[in-house]
Parts: structure tokens; C-alpha cells; sequence
């Protein structure tokens, strides 16, 4: 089976930006923040966390947060493509959505293989992020 190159992982360091610089910094090599439309997608998007894994694992987190695309303003979630998605899409972690008023979709992670992705106010931190 060939490598599935469709993500780019962007980790820890200097790689941390707000869910604005982060969508920019994709922008500038010709894409935007991950899109999760299917099943694929997640699969894909998952080998390239667990690939970007190691970077994460020697700067000793035990985690890490990376941006997605996904932006809530009023009450539509959309992609950076500017398509609707809804908070019955298929892969927000248990109880997630969950922040009222203007949220940003980031994927969690751990030393371990699981992944999830929950919502988080735009423009209060700074993550890693991913890029198509």
C-alpha cells in the first residue's frame, strides 16, 4: 500500500501558532488546515500524527494539540473552504463540540494511539498544526 501523503504535520517549537497563523502558514505552501471529510481523511490524518509522533515524544510531551481546519462563527461550523459541517460530524471526541460562541476543531493526541477532536476558543492559544 503506497504512503499517503495528503497531510503535513507542523509540531511543538516553532511550529506553534494561533488557528489564524496556522490556516496562513498553510496557505503559504499552497493549501490550508486538514479537512476530515470521510473515514479516509481520519485514516490518513492518523498515520501522519502518529508519524509526527516522534517529534512530539522527544520534546517530551505527553500529548500534543494539533489545528484543523474547522471554524465555528455564530453558529455554522466550516471548513476553510468555506463549506458547512455540523456538530453531528462523525469524529468530534464525546461531548465535543463544546465551547459557545466562536470555536476553532484541533485533534488531541497521546504517546498512545488514540486521537480525537474537540473544539477550543480560536484565539486563546497556540498549537501545532496540520496541513493538507
Amino acid at each position: 500500500m503506497p504512503k499517503d501523503y495528503r497531510y503535513i504535520a507542523f509540531t511543538a517549537g516553532a511550529s506553534l501558532r494561533d488557528y489564524d497563523a496556522a490556516q496562513e502558514e498553510c496557505e503559504g505552501v499552497g493549501s490550508g488546515l486538514a479537512i476530515i471529510r470521510n473515514q479516509s481523511d481520519w485514516d490518513a490524518l492518523q498515520t501522519t500524527v502518529n508519524q509526527s509522533r516522534i517529534t512530539v515524544m522527544l520534546e517530551d510531551f505527553h500529548f500534543s494539540q494539533m489545528w484543523i481546519s474547522g471554524r465555528k462563527r455564530s453558529s455554522n461550523w466550516r471548513w476553510y473552504t468555506d463549506k458547512i459541517f455540523g456538530e453531528d460530524w462523525p469524529f468530534w471526541a464525546k461531548n465535543q463540540p463544546n465551547v459557545d460562541g466562536e470555536a476553532c476543531a484541533r485533534i488531541r493526541t497521546s504517546q498512545a494511539s488514540w486521537m480525537s477532536v474537540a473544539d477550543v476558543a480560536c484565539a486563546a492559544i497556540t498549537n501545532s498544526f496540520i496541513c493538507e
